[in-house]
Formats: structure tokens, C-alpha cells, sequence
């Protein structure tokens, strides 16, 4: 019971300041001089966010504020992954035991004298058992080294689109994935009846698992990522405007009666309720032409 609950426990990502379920939300380290509890304090989806592969910048800003270090090899065979590069990278130094311990001082940013062959062999053959391992623990036996990391890009797109709560929501979430898995492979074979059938497996199966998207994503917000964001992202959009409030309570249609009152002794066509409104927003000048107009016409009178 211990287990589950550390499973299923939240802490904030320090950039969007999110309360978020650990296990799904943040990658595994070993440096426990930023993570006591062995997760980055940044969630996966503003690392992502933050990053950009044409620029490797990006990669070493990000592995700097979380003290890691850039080894230029190990990140040449993470970019030969099919999965995520930066996520690639982060399980393997992990789990590798010659990097335990190791922080953003000990980088290494140029090739040295290339790895030797049984070097690099033994952290590819770390990598796949490590990997397979994990993979089979977690989706079961029997498919292909492929297809495993395909279920992993589905499931971590998922994990960052969607709220997980509890053990069965993400029970619901793998078997989802499976779904989401055969309908891409029904489409990419042209097999347009298995298609339909595997994605409309997947909708019933999140609409059973009470899967519901997070409240606020990023691609929604327009990439808002804190306060200062935000407010660019308002300068930028412009303020949402203020819906017309048309509805009186007694007071306000007390106020209303009483000026339409004083129209008609004057003889003068009722205010609109809009303008009535604008005067009880202490307008003083509009609340003075409509209690007691000077231009407006009045009934059955000819202006001209």
C-alpha cells in the first residue's frame, strides 16, 4: 500500500508550478543533489516545451538547471532512438552506472577519441535489456522492439494530454494505448474496417476510464509557460471583452423604472436598457442625458 501511494504521489513542476502526478509526469535521475525523491523537479511536458533539436543550446540549458551532464556520445546513440531523444537519453544515464553521480561539470561536448566498439556495444546491449525489461513489465510480452517504442510515444503523448489520478485510471490508460497502437497500424496498411474498429474501441475504453484531457494545455494556451508568458500572450491577443451585463437586480430595476418614469412625464421615449446600464456605471454625463435629455425626441413630436 506504501508503494502505491509513493507511486501515486504529486509534486510541483518548478517552471509551471503544476501539481502533477510524480511517476507519470517527471523523468527518473540519480542526482539526488536536485531530486531526493529520484524525479526531476521539471515535468516532462515543459522539458519538452523547451526544447528544440536544431538548436542543442536548448539541451544543454536544460540539462545545466537540472545539473546533469552532456555527454556528447551517449547523446549521438539517444538520437539514433525512434523514441524521444532528450527522454532517450535521460533513461540511459540513468541507467548506466558509470554516470551515477555525475553533474553538469563533468560534460563532455566534443567526441573524444570515439568510443571503442565493445564500449559502445555495451551500453547499446545496457540499453536494450534495460529497455526490454521495463517494456515487458509494463505492456506485456510479445511485441516487437518497435512496437514497444511506439507504445512508449503513445503513452508519454497521453500522460502529458491527460489528468491520471489512480492505479486503474492508468491500467485504463495502457489498454487504451494498446487500441491506439493496432488503429495506427490498421492505417498505415490501408486496412480501413480495422481502423474503425480499434479507434472506436479507444473512445469507448477513455470514455470508460473516465479519462478526462487536462484542464490547461499548453498547445491551447498558446505555449503560456508562467506569468510573464501569459501576459505577452494577452499583449499579444488582445483582453477578452467584457460580456454586456443586461440582467437588473431589484435595485437596478428600481433605477430603471424610476428614469423611464420621469422620460414619460417629460415626454420623452423610454431609455434603453443599455443606456440605463451605462448610467449606473457612474457615467455622470450619459446618466445626465438619460434622466433628463436634452436632444432626444419626444413622443408624437415632429423634430423637423
Amino acid at each position: 500500500m506504501s508503494e502505491l501511494k509513493k507511486s501515486y504521489s504529486s509534486k510541483e513542476c518548478t517552471e509551471c508550478h503544476r501539481k502533477l502526478k510524480t511517476e507519470t509526469n517527471f523523468y527518473q535521475t540519480n542526482n539526488n543533489l536536485i531530486a531526493k525523491d529520484g524525479r526531476l523537479p521539471i515535468c516532462k511536458k515543459c522539458i519538452k516545451d523547451k526544447i528544440n533539436y536544431n538548436d542543442i543550446n536548448t539541451i544543454y540549458t536544460i540539462l545545466r538547471q537540472m545539473d546533469l551532464p552532456f555527454i556528447y556520445e551517449y547523446w549521438e546513440i539517444a538520437e539514433k532512438s525512434k523514441n524521444d531523444t532528450f527522454g532517450t537519453y535521460i533513461k540511459n544515464i540513468n541507467s548506466l552506472h558509470q554516470m551515477q553521480g555525475m553533474t553538469w561539470v563533468h560534460s563532455i561536448f566534443k567526441p573524444q577519441n570515439k568510443m571503442k566498439d565493445n564500449d559502445t556495444s555495451d551500453v547499446n546491449q545496457s540499453k536494450i535489456i534495460h529497455n526490454l525489461t521495463e517494456y515487458e513489465t509494463k505492456w506485456g510480452k510479445g511485441y516487437s522492439k518497435e512496437e514497444y517504442e511506439m507504445l512508449e510515444d503513445i503513452y508519454e503523448d497521453m500522460c502529458l494530454d491527460f489528468d491520471i489520478d489512480n492505479r486503474s485510471q492508468e491500467e485504463y490508460l495502457r489498454t487504451a494505448c494498446l487500441y491506439q497502437l493496432k488503429n495506427k497500424q490498421a492505417i498505415a496498411s490501408g486496412n480501413a474496417s480495422e481502423a474503425q474498429k480499434w479507434g472506436q474501441m479507444f473512445d469507448k475504453y477513455m470514455e470508460s476510464g473516465k479519462l478526462k484531457p487536462a484542464q490547461f494545455n499548453r498547445s491551447e494556451m498558446g505555449n503560456v509557460n508562467g506569468f510573464s508568458e501569459f501576459f505577452e500572450f494577452v499583449e499579444k491577443q488582445g483582453f477578452i471583452p467584457k460580456f454586456p451585463d443586461l440582467i437588473l437586480d431589484d435595485l437596478d430595476y428600481a433605477i430603471f423604472c424610476f428614469i423611464n418614469y420621469n422620460r414619460t412625464l417629460l415626454g420623452y421615449e423610454p431609455a434603453k436598457l443599455g443606456d440605463v446600464k451605462e448610467f449606473m456605471n457612474y457615467d455622470y454625463i450619459k446618466g445626465q442625458e438619460v434622466i433628463m435629455p436634452k436632444h432626444a425626441s419626444k413622443k408624437g413630436v415632429n423634430n423637423g
